[in-house]
């Protein structure tokens, strides 16, 4: 199991395939989240330099970001949960649909990952 620092930068790295006929035309947030598993807690970690637009059809493309783990993140094992938005002005932010099993998917559109355990 991967293990994280609070208050340090972590690595994090997808490989995406778009199975689609198009290229994404706007960019979708994309977010991580930290669920205590204990205590169902969530910690939000945006990942600002995921760029949806880039994901072209037919290609596997690798996604890097670096997060920092916020320092008040206390010990615990963690579900890593991600997620790309769709935001449109004056309505409520919505989830993109992925293509991932079905299981996987939480009911506020994130998909579990793995789990992770933060020291």
């Amino acid at each position: 199991m991967e293990k994280l620092q609070p208050g340090q930068p972590a690595t994090v790295e997808l490989t995406v395939t778009n199975a689609g006929v198009a290229p994404a035309y706007q960019r979708y947030p994309a977010y991580l989240k930290l669920v205590n598993t204990a205590t169902q807690a969530e910690h939000p970690l945006p990942l600002a330099e995921f760029d949806t637009r880039q994901w072209l059809p037919g290609a596997d493309t690798r996604a890097v970001a670096t997060v920092t783990v916020p320092a008040a993140v206390p010990p615990g094992r963690y579900a890593v949960r991600f997620a790309l938005k769709r935001e449109v002005p004056g309505q409520e932010v919505q989830p993109v649909e992925l293509g991932l099993k079905a299981s996987a998917r939480q009911a506020d559109g994130f998909y579990q990952l793995t789990e992770v355990e933060v020291k």
